[in-house]
Formats: structure tokens, C-alpha cells, sequence
């Protein structure tokens, strides 16, 4: 059992407030002092487990059993932690955002989700099976001349076709430890550090869920379970808009194929663009370009791969390349006539300004969306002017000074 690291944090305060002799001493107490006490207790229904076969499992939101924010808050902590350790085990998971995603659409609330067992409620998720947990309120607290910290939590594995439990686990932590003994000053620092800190949660967390994966009923698994035929009906590549894609702009992905298995695609500058199942055997992901991106794509190809180790691609092209070209516009100077009467603005490719500026050090003194400015003899300015424009979705250029003929640099 590993044991968190506060403990050696305090020990370097102390060192400063109290003595050698004193720190030694008090070392020696808070060493005989620790106890750590754990456990996991869990059921597997074998029988139902097997007439089920779960494979595809949606963790629900964990559910805190103390309604308030900071509690319910470190539920769904505690939840994501557990998600991502089980995806190393030989089932599906959907992904959390389109648990609850489904979840609102159904018109479940995520806390209520915990306590729902009518399958017909679950069959939005498209699962197998749903994981539900309960988390009592982490507790860190001292007493003085020993400290206690606390979790525990319940975990059901619920079929939903059947509504049947197919496995339940009950874990309980919980460290006890001596504090260290010197000055008042010590003792309030460490209560201080023990209440408001996450650090110590954080720790907690991930030791609780490593206990609890390791007894999840995954070597019930039968390996003819894990065969199964792979499949992509369709694949498709769609921008947001025709033309080069500026800063703002999309493309979207779009693959039908066998429902529950993990998604990405690769295309041009992208190794990895992920896609989420948003209905059974429908897969969604996009890119929104970001500034500064450039890039010409014309192949895209899909990666469905299960997590029983099956994988399959597949490539498409795309009717027309899909550009994007989100870089600042770059001014190739900015001039002015040998009278004064006129200032113009010579652009490099692509030519999309919509906005001239020219101004002075003390701010904007002519705008439009003309490249050219007319000057009558009273709109002289007194101080030097530097020019700059800007694209139809804000990307700035660098000002450069009027007169110049040196090329703005990219901002």
C-alpha cells in the first residue's frame, strides 16, 4: 500500500521549527503511529456474466452520496480516473462525454443516473452493460496527536438488457498516522495542509481505483467473445465551407461501421484525429483550424480497431482537396505618393484583408476597407504613420512603416 507523501512534506517544516533531538524523537513516534488499512470486497455473478457477455460498458457518473458541489465535483473525478484505468482491460468503453451526452438527451440527469436500473432507461447508451459507483466523501482529518484519512466506495456492474447485477465491489481506505509533535504553529499547519489540499485526494484516488480494477471480473472473459467481424460501411470527409479553410473554420469525419470499437483517422499533418460514437455504429470527430495552420489533404484514412486487438482501415478521397491557409496576411509594403496625396497598400497572396489601418504611435488616424487611401494637404499627419490590415476572421498582420518597402514579418 502506498502511502501519500504529506508526511515527508511536514517533515521538512518541522526540521526548521523544532530541534534535532526533538525531530528525531517525534519521527520515531509518528513512525510507530502509521497504520493503513484497505480492502476490496466483490461478488461476480458468474452464471449472469456469462448469458450476458458484456463487451461494450458505459461507466456511469459516479454518484456522491454528500449532495454538495465540492463532493459531486470529486465523484466525477473519481470516475474519469476509473475510466482511463479501464481501458486497458478486454472490453469497450464508451467514451464519457457521450455517456452524458445520451444521458441529458434521454433526460436523465447525470447524478439521478447512478440510481437508474430500468433497463429501457439505459438502452440509449447502445451498451452491454452499465458500471454504476457510489462515493461516500473523502475525510482527512486530525485529532491532535494522530490524523485519519477515508474513502470508500461501492461499484455494481449492471446489465442492461436484463437489468441484472453482474458483479459488485465494496472498498474502503483508510490511513491513520501520528503527526508530528513540536510547537502549536506545527500542529495548524498540518491540519491546514490535510483539509484544503487535493494533493492527498488525488493520491487517494488513484490507489482506491488500481485496487478496484484489478478485481473487475475481466478474466471471466471467454476468449470466443472477443472474436468478432470488424466493419466500415461508410467514410466520409465534409468542410465547413468551400475554398481555403481560414482560422475558425472545420472539417468533419463521419464513419459507419460496427458499433462499440474505437475510431481515429489520419490524413495530411494529422496522426490522430479522434472519433466518437454518438449513436450505435455512428462515428463523429472534426478539426477546427486553428491560427497559423497550413495544409493540402486529399487522402484521408479511417483506423476502426476493437479492444480485443482486431483492426481495420480504410482510405477515401476527398472530391476536392480540403485546404486551409489560416496564417496572418503578409503586407509587402506600404507606400506613399511623391506629393503625399495618396497611401496604397501591395499585399502578397492571398489577398483577403478587409481591414486597412494606418496609424501613428498614438493610435489608429485612418481606417477603411480600401487599400488605397486618398489624402487631401490638411490630413498631413504630425507624426510618422505604420500600416498594418487585418483578414475577415481577425488575423492581424504586423505594422510596417509607411514608405517602407520591406515586407511585413507575420504576427
Amino acid at each position: 500500500m502506498k502511502r501519500t507523501e504529506s508526511r515527508r512534506r511536514l517533515s521538512l517544516g518541522a526540521d526548521r521549527l523544532l530541534g534535532p533531538g526533538a525531530l528525531a524523537f517525534a519521527l520515531v513516534l509518528s513512525s510507530l503511529l502509521v497504520l493503513v488499512s484497505c480492502g476490496v470486497t466483490h461478488e461476480l455473478d458468474r452464471e449472469a456474466f456469462e448469458e450476458v457477455r458484456p463487451r461494450r460498458i458505459a461507466v456511469l457518473p459516479f454518484y456522491s452520496t454528500e449532495p454538495n458541489e465540492r463532493d459531486i465535483e470529486r465523484a466525477l473525478y473519481a470516475r474519469e480516473v476509473f475510466q482511463e484505468q479501464l481501458t486497458i482491460l478486454p472490453f469497450a468503453f464508451l467514451e464519457t462525454v457521450v455517456v452524458d451526452a445520451r444521458l441529458k438527451h434521454s433526460g436523465l440527469e447525470l447524478q439521478q443516473a447512478a440510481h437508474v436500473w430500468e433497463p429501457e432507461r439505459l438502452e440509449v447508451l447502445g451498451v452491454d452493460a452499465v458500471l454504476i459507483g457510489e462515493i461516500d466523501p473523502y475525510s482527512a482529518t486530525d485529532f491532535g496527536l494522530f490524523s485519519k484519512e477515508g474513502l470508500s466506495g461501492r461499484f455494481q456492474l449492471v446489465s442492461v438488457p436484463t437489468g441484472r447485477r453482474l458483479w459488485q465491489a465494496e472498498y474502503s481506505l483508510n490511513n491513520f498516522g501520528g503527526l508530528l509533535l513540536g510547537s502549536g504553529q506545527v500542529i495548524r499547519e498540518i491540519r491546514r495542509f490535510a483539509n484544503s489540499s487535493d494533493e492527498i485526494y488525488i493520491a487517494a484516488v488513484d490507489e482506491f481505483t488500481a485496487d478496484v480494477v484489478a478485481v473487475f471480473p475481466s478474466d471471466a472473459v471467454k476468449e470466443d467473445w472477443q472474436t468478432e467481424s470488424l466493419e466500415i460501411r461508410s467514410f466520409e470527409v465534409t468542410p465547413s465551407r468551400q475554398g481555403t479553410l481560414r482560422t475558425g473554420d472545420s472539417f468533419e469525419l463521419r464513419l459507419e461501421g460496427t458499433t462499440g470499437m474505437r475510431v481515429s483517422a489520419r490524413c495530411g499533418p494529422f496522426h490522430k484525429i479522434p472519433l466518437f460514437e454518438v449513436e450505435p455504429g455512428r462515428y463523429v470527430g472534426s478539426h477546427i483550424v486553428v491560427r497559423g495552420e497550413q495544409f493540402t489533404m486529399s487522402d484521408f484514412e479511417a483506423v476502426l480497431s476493437s479492444p480485443f486487438g482486431g483492426v481495420i482501415m480504410e482510405t477515401v478521397s476527398a472530391a476536392a482537396p480540403i485546404q486551409a491557409d489560416s496564417r496572418p496576411p503578409a503586407i509587402r509594403s506600404v507606400t506613399a505618393s511623391a506629393d503625399g496625396q495618396r497611401i496604397e497598400f501591395d499585399l502578397e497572396e492571398p489577398r483577403d484583408a478587409v481591414k486597412f489601418v494606418l496609424e501613428t504611435r498614438s493610435g489608429t488616424w485612418r481606417e477603411g476597407s480600401s487599400p488605397t487611401f486618398d489624402l487631401s494637404d490638411g490630413e498631413q499627419p504630425s507624426e510618422p504613420l505604420f500600416g498594418y490590415v487585418i483578414d475577415a476572421v481577425g488575423n492581424r498582420s504586423r505594422s510596417i512603416p509607411v514608405g517602407s518597402t520591406k515586407k511585413g514579418e507575420e504576427s
